[in-house]
């Protein structure tokens, strides 16, 4: 905002970012102001939900505040992700009731049958269908935090179908390296939250071979800055998830439950 912008957009994702940060700043260091940050930015994400009726597959939360925006996979899933661990640190039922309705919704309107996720759905009832890397980790995260919250397993076997589908897709299938940096960040980091769970190391494999690949070829030697895309071409945001792919990698298993 002025003095140093002019304002914008606001995006209800990005709030939802810095919403699961603070929680994991709790889980991690026990700062009670860091929940009560993450509390206060879920009555905003709370506000976002569509009560428009006339819509198709009416409710799920908008992207950003505007008439024409989608809802989109990667403002409801981080959402329920956020909610369902709210609940598991305060124990207050609505941040369950929310994670549920925005979990539910989200994979009935968004889930492609074979278990991965397209992008949005827009005010007319299109589907964009590309399947974005990270609209895959958050579901994930959403489905563990939720079985951790209620023990249900169904959300766990959900967790563990759409990481499998994910892996064949972009690991197997070579698709990984047409995703941005950033987004391959939050995957990762969501597939280790799982992996918290279940033990499974494969997609710790896959991401200590992206970092590696990363460091190998999309870097550049004078400045330590990495693209994606272009060589040459570099990004803060780029720079931001890079060093997060680096740093989770160095991390014990024992630390993985705290990402997302």
């Amino acid at each position: 905002m002025p003095p140093f912008g002019d304002g914008g957009d606001l995006f209800y994702d990005d709030n939802e970012w810095v919403a699961l940060e603070k929680i994991q700043h709790r889980l991690v260091f026990g700062d009670e102001s860091s929940l009560a940050h993450a509390e206060q930015i879920f009555a905003l994400i709370q506000s976002a939900w569509s009560t428009d009726a006339s819509l198709p597959s009416p409710g799920g939360l908008y992207w950003m505040q505007s008439p024409t925006s989608g809802r989109n996979t990667c403002a409801n899933m981080p959402a329920a992700a956020a909610a369902a661990r709210l609940y598991t640190l305060t124990r207050k039922q609505e941040y369950l009731d929310w994670a549920k309705k925005i979990y539910a919704w989200t994979a009935q309107t968004l889930k492609d049958s074979d278990g991965l996720y397209f992008d949005n759905i827009a005010a007319d009832g299109t589907i964009e269908q590309t399947k974005w890397s990270y609209n895959q980790g958050m579901p994930i995260a959403a489905g563990v935090a939720l079985y951790q919250a209620t023990r249900d397993r169904r959300y766990l076997q959900d967790a563990i179908t759409t990481a499998q589908a994910s892996y064949k897709h972009y690991v197997t299938l070579g698709e990984l390296a047409n995703q941005p940096i950033y987004f391959n960040s939050i995957y990762f980091k969501s597939t280790l939250l799982l992996s918290s769970v279940t033990g499974d190391t494969r997609y710790y494999a896959a991401m200590s071979d992206y970092a590696d690949d990363l460091w190998a070829h999309n870097r550049d030697v004078q400045t330590g800055l990495l693209w994606h895309d272009k060589q040459g071409e570099t990004q803060a945001l780029e720079q931001g998830a890079a060093i997060q792919i680096f740093a989770v990698v160095g991390w014990s298993p024992s630390r993985w439950s705290v990402l997302y």
